[in-house]
């Protein structure tokens, strides 16, 4: 802990703690900017929900009479595929506040039921919201220590904490969050694991929330573009002999 002191101290000799006005500003523009677009999105989704019934009759009005009775269908397929996305997060919180809080009772972790629980609901917010509680936890662990491993110091039981959390954060982004949004929405979890990555690097957390189910959108629609153009039955089903 010395060590860690000494080079923290000389770290911060060495920069300054105030930022220089061009790096405040860009760090200003940057919040601003975030904030704007989660207003933008709120509004927007609230305007959707109140009005949605009038704007769906409406969109599908524009289509041609032949086509529209595809688009409610299509309609009603994206809209299935958003509903089984949505149980799916809600069981992946589930079993994700289930493994924090027993993983860290088994350990000793002062409040750990109700931090396990917090963990779980918070991974609606990818990535940060479990990382927030994962540093709390470290944070309670430094401070209280365990009650079951009484012998640790603070310092190693607040390791050992942190290390369960990444250990658990690592299983879930690389096995069980594919996994069930995978089998939710029927997509392979390899390719929900890649989008995933990718929309975390590209779009960031917002990206994240949704690129599961808009990609499972896109390909009904996408398949149900390929089966026009090929000249076969609209649907599945269709295809069906009677």
């Amino acid at each position: 802990l010395r060590v860690i002191g000494d080079s923290l101290t000389s770290l911060l000799n060495r920069a300054p703690i105030v930022a220089q006005p061009s790096q405040a500003l860009r760090i200003l523009e940057m919040t601003s900017r975030g904030v704007a677009w989660t207003i933008v999105i709120l509004v927007t989704v609230y305007y959707l929900m109140t009005e949605w019934d009038d704007l769906r009759a409406w969109a599908i009005g524009l289509a041609p009479e032949p086509e529209q009775d595809d688009l409610r269908r299509l309609y009603a397929q994206i809209r299935t595929v958003w509903q089984q996305y949505l149980r799916g997060q809600l069981r992946l919180i589930a079993i994700l506040a289930i493994i924090y809080s027993l993983a860290w009772s088994i350990i000793g972790l002062p409040g750990a039921l109700a931090l396990g629980l917090l963990a779980g609901i918070l991974n609606l917010i990818p990535e940060l919201g479990p990382a927030a509680v994962g540093l709390l936890a470290t944070l309670v662990a430094y401070l209280e220590g365990s009650h079951i491993l009484v012998g640790l110091s603070y310092p190693l039981f607040a390791v050992l904490t942190l290390g369960v959390y990444l250990l658990i954060n690592a299983f879930k982004s690389v096995w069980l969050q594919p996994r069930i949004l995978g089998r939710s929405v029927l997509l392979h979890e390899g390719l929900v694991f890649v989008a995933i990555v990718g929309a975390l690097v590209l779009t960031g957390v917002l990206g994240v929330l949704i690129v599961v189910p808009v990609l499972a959108s896109a390909m009904i629609v996408g398949s149900y573009l390929r089966r026009r153009l090929l000249g076969l039955p609209a649907f599945d089903e269709e295809a069906a002999p009677a």
